[in-house]
C-alpha cells in the first residue's frame, strides 16, 4: 500500500478564482497558474497514484493512462508538475518516483438533492438560487438528483463540496491496482461544521 501526499511549491503563482455568477460567492480556490511545482511526501512500500492540492488532484501516469484507457469521464487541463523535493516517510519505496500531473476536477451540473441530505443552513432564506449556497451547519448524508447526472466520473456537485466519484470510477481505480484514494459512500458522508451546538443540544 502506499500514499503520497503533495504540497506546491513556496511562491506559487494564483490567478482568479471561479465565482458564482448570481451571488459572487467564491466556489473555487484561487487557480493555480504555472509553473507547476510540488514537493512530495511518500508513505508505505509504494508511491501513491492520486494527492489532493486543494481543490486540483496530483495523479500519477499510471493514473492518466488507466483514465484514458477506461474512458472515464470528469478531469480536464492534465498537465505535467516538476517535483522540486522528495521526502520519504517511514520507509523508501524501491521504485522510483513516477511522473505526476495536475488535473483539474469538473464542475457538475449534476446536483445535490439537499433537503434528502439533511442539509441545516444558518439561515435558509439566504441560500442562493444559482450555487445552492450560504453558509451550511451541517448534513447527515451526500444524495444525488440522478435525473441531472450528466455522466461524469469525477466532479464538483452543484450545491455540494465534492469531489464526488462514480462506482465506475472507484471500481476501475480498485481493479487496475491504483493505490492512495479512499472512497466512502454518499450514504455515509456526513460532517458538522458547528459541533458545539450539536454538542449542546438536550439528550432525548
Amino acid at each position: 500500500m502506499g500514499r503520497t501526499d503533495a504540497i506546491k511549491e513556496e511562491g506559487f503563482n494564483v490567478g482568479d478564482c471561479i465565482r458564482c455568477p448570481t451571488c459572487s460567492r467564491p466556489l473555487s480556490m484561487l487557480e493555480w497558474l504555472p509553473p507547476y511545482r510540488v514537493e512530495l511526501e511518500s508513505w508505505g512500500k509504494h508511491y501513491g497514484d492520486v494527492a489532493d492540492i486543494g481543490d486540483v488532484l496530483i495523479v500519477s501516469e499510471r493514473f492518466v493512462d488507466v483514465f484514458r484507457h477506461h474512458e472515464l469521464r470528469g478531469l480536464e487541463s492534465i498537465e505535467p508538475v516538476d517535483l522540486v523535493k522528495v521526502v520519504h516517510r517511514r520507509v523508501k519505496p524501491t521504485e522510483p518516483a513516477p511522473r505526476y500531473f495536475k488535473a483539474t476536477v469538473v464542475r457538475s451540473p449534476t446536483m445535490i438533492d439537499q433537503r434528502a441530505s439533511g442539509y441545516v443552513w444558518q439561515d435558509e432564506s439566504k441560500v442562493c438560487p444559482e450555487c445552492l449556497f450560504d453558509t451550511l451547519k451541517r448534513y447527515d448524508r451526500l444524495v444525488i438528483k440522478e435525473e441531472t447526472w450528466n455522466g461524469d466520473d469525477i466532479f464538483f456537485p452543484r450545491g455540494g463540496n465534492g469531489p464526488i466519484t462514480s462506482d465506475r470510477f472507484r471500481t476501475t481505480f480498485h481493479e487496475q491496482g491504483l493505490v492512495g484514494a479512499v472512497f466512502i459512500p454518499t450514504a455515509e458522508d456526513h460532517y458538522d461544521f458547528f459541533p458545539w451546538e450539536s454538542a449542546a443540544e438536550p439528550t432525548r
